[in-house]
């Protein structure tokens, strides 16, 4: 016998609630729950009523999974008298599964958000006196997880807030995690453009002219070339000098502190406030000076600001070190970081 046409009409009707029941978001704000509590606790009516609804959301959840699972039994039994028990089973059961994929059309999500949309409201003032919906909350999904599990997530959560951060924060935060899968050579200051001092000049009016123009307060001192370098000269330890004659050799201090370029940021940074230098000489596997690192280029780095950029990197000069690699950056008074 044909079921009635009211029948499969109802039937019909209950399928396309399910769907648009399943479409509907309740989350309509993108904010954190700490976000809308703090903007809540400023006074932000919008933000109050959000804070209601995120506080509400689980008994939302459980009313909707509860009129769901009724209009499914329903829309069940009913299929199943329009198209019997084997072909309707098979019918509802597909429809079921396709439920989810019904509700993701973008047709239904815009036909579901209008509808819904006006009502939100008295929803949430209805269900807030409902505390019995408490007891379902076994069918209420966890929420949002804002925790995260691992640091490229995070960088993703922060890329994500850049309408949110200031450019300078957004750099800082960027820079701060990236400290440790960035290494010295890639904010050093190249060998070609680092300013040295002989180890053998006198401090002359030349040679103070000539150092005070480069504008720099810190210079390696070298023994005959870049790869040998012997010390550090301060400006500052040139002032206290009595003698006019004195060479760079008494001036310097012969503490060379040395870190390999493929040595990350983080671990450069543990260096300098290890030791209380502000500079460190880079070398590569066979000690040749490739260039020279300051704290300022660290910090610079960790606060997000533009590294000076003006200077490609240097020349590989390994064939060369090969030679006699050996020999290179090994003073008396050396200590590696």
């Amino acid at each position: 016998m044909q079921a009635p046409a009211w029948i499969l009409l109802t039937d019909i009707l209950l399928w396309l609630i399910i769907v648009m029941l399943h479409a509907v978001d309740f989350r309509t704000t993108s904010l954190s729950p700490f976000e809308l509590k703090r903007r809540a606790d400023t006074g932000d009516e919008e933000a109050k009523r959000a804070n209601e609804r995120e506080r509400l959301l689980p008994r939302l959840e459980a009313l909707r999974r509860i009129i769901e699972a009724v209009c499914l039994v329903l829309a069940t039994a009913l299929t199943i008298v329009v198209f019997g028990w084997l072909f309707g089973t098979i019918i509802a059961s597909a429809l079921s599964l396709l439920v989810g994929t019904f509700a993701r059309f973008d047709l239904v999500m815009r036909f579901t958000d209008k509808l819904y949309g006006g009502r939100d409201n008295k929803l949430v003032s209805l269900v807030s006196s409902w505390k019995w919906l408490d007891w379902f909350r076994g069918y209420v999904s966890a929420g949002r997880d804002t925790t995260a599990t691992s640091k490229a997530e995070l960088q993703h959560i922060i890329e994500r807030s850049r309408d949110i951060l200031s450019r300078d924060e957004f750099l800082r935060f960027q820079a701060s995690l990236s400290l440790d899968t960035r290494s010295v050579e890639d904010v050093m200051t190249p060998v070609s453009v680092v300013e040295v001092a002989d180890v053998h000049d006198t401090l002359g009016p030349l040679v103070l002219d000539g150092l005070h123009k480069t504008g720099r307060s810190r210079f390696p001192v070298i023994d005959a070339d870049i790869h040998h370098v012997v010390g550090i000269l301060y400006l500052r330890d040139i002032i206290n000098l009595k003698s006019t004659k004195a060479t760079v050799k008494e001036a310097m201090d012969a503490r060379v502190y040395y870190i390999h370029e493929a040595q990350s940021l983080e671990h450069a940074l543990h260096g300098f406030l290890r030791t209380h230098h502000h500079l460190f000489v880079v070398v590569n596997d066979y000690r040749e000076t490739v260039g020279v690192l300051t704290l300022e280029d660290v910090i610079e780095t960790l606060l997000g600001k533009k590294i000076v950029d003006e200077f490609d990197k240097y020349e590989d000069l390994r064939a060369v070190a090969e030679s006699n690699p050996r020999r290179n950056n090994v003073p008396k008074g050396k200590t590696d970081v």
